[in-house]
């Protein structure tokens, strides 16, 4: 069961599944989505780099208010997975409590949780605990964090026309790695072919946040700053690319003094990531990226992160002073969080929103931003 029919879901964990010749349901909340893919038979995933078309089909579409027919299907499922969005994780987990409950009555299962989130099993966990006499059954649902690393975007208008509304482009990538130490089927993760269970995964979370992530956040903040549309055209802009490989420098030496990665290994990571974001091959608005600020401004999220990190282990930090600047004032009329951040902002000052905002923020950056706003640097 792959619960969020969007571009991961069906671009990526459908992809995966598919070629590793498993039968799969698709359960998604947006009705326009259930209703196209119900109306088409199948979508068709587009690789950027080598032009192929591969034709998918999922078994059955819910929609995720059809309860019968999910907590049915949930019964069935050897494996479950998501992509619903950081936002609606524990609301999901809400609503499938009592069938995941059930569905454990007949042996252990692990819920794959392929979330943009910076702790999404702790969410989940929170949210489905046991409650008494539940403790038997919920100690057989493994509750496995992913790693997401591939794009999928949007298809072209030529793409649409040829292949349906539903099609997705998608990165010549095919691994995703997932925690290994959580399952309690790694057989069934070791059947399929991408799937890349890995022990301590925690830390690998961790190291993708603060590098692809905050590499990311450097690229689309600045770039919205700057006027860039796409995200590729942001990555290849000399002063943001500037920015962003301070920032992989940055985040990297608090990684290796905190973990003790390797450093070129953990320079080989930052490479990747600036390489994937200025691929233009890959068209990736800038909006979709810095989409939620709110969220991604968390203590423990891909800007304040590694700067906590920096500051544990007295790392100099300007790079990623830049990303924070700019994403606290980042304005999006169609972007709720940003809506809100700027509400919060206009309140008071950016210095109040921000310990507003994170409680737990560090004094000494809240002290960096007053003084840059004193300064009056851009």
């Amino acid at each position: 069961m792959i619960f969020g029919a969007g571009k991961v879901g069906r671009g990526f964990l459908a992809h995966l599944l598919d070629r590793a010749d498993w039968t799969f349901h698709l359960v998604d909340a947006h009705p326009p989505t259930v209703d196209a893919l119900r109306s088409a038979e199948g979508w068709s995933v587009v690789n950027l780099h080598t032009g192929a078309v591969d034709r998918l089909s999922a078994e059955a579409i819910h929609h995720a208010s059809e309860s019968a027919a999910v907590a049915d299907a949930i019964r069935r499922s050897d494996l479950l997975l998501t992509s619903v969005g950081a936002d609606q994780l524990t609301g999901w987990a809400a609503a499938c409590r009592g069938m995941i409950m059930d569905r454990l009555e007949s042996g252990a299962i692990d819920l794959v949780l392929c979330e943009n989130h910076p702790a999404p099993a702790a969410a989940v966990a929170e949210t489905l605990k046991a409650a008494p006499g539940e403790g038997g059954r919920f100690d057989r649902l493994g509750i496995v964090q992913a790693q997401v690393l591939r794009s999928c975007i949007e298809p072209t208008e030529q793409q649409m026309a040829a292949s349906g509304p539903m099609t997705v482009q998608v990165q010549d990538h095919w691994t995703l790695p997932m925690d290994l130490d959580a399952a309690k089927r790694p057989d069934h993760l070791y059947d399929i072919a991408g799937f890349e269970p890995k022990r301590a995964f925690a830390v690998e979370l961790m190291r993708k946040l603060y590098t692809y992530n905050a590499i990311n956040a450097a690229v689309c903040y600045l770039g919205a700053h700057a006027g860039h549309h796409w995200l590729s055209d942001a990555a290849s802009d000399g002063v943001i690319a500037q920015v962003a490989e301070g920032v992989g420098r940055e985040a990297s030496a608090a990684l290796i003094a905190e973990h003790g990665f390797d450093p070129e290994e953990q320079r080989e990571w930052c490479r990747r990531a600036i390489s994937k974001y200025r691929d233009k091959a890959i068209r990736d608005p800038v909006e979709r990226n810095a989409r939620d600020p709110i969220r991604k401004l968390g203590r423990h999220d891909r800007i304040l992160g590694p700067i906590h990190l920096c500051l544990e282990h007295d790392i100099a930090w300007p790079h990623l002073e830049d990303v924070l600047f700019a994403a606290l004032h980042y304005r999006q009329d169609a972007d709720d969080g940003a809506i809100e951040l700027a509400r919060q902002i206009d309140r008071g000052d950016v210095v109040g929103a921000l310990r507003n905002l994170v409680p737990e923020v560090d004094e000494r950056v809240l002290i960096r931003i007053g003084l840059r706003l004193s300064e009056r640097r851009p």
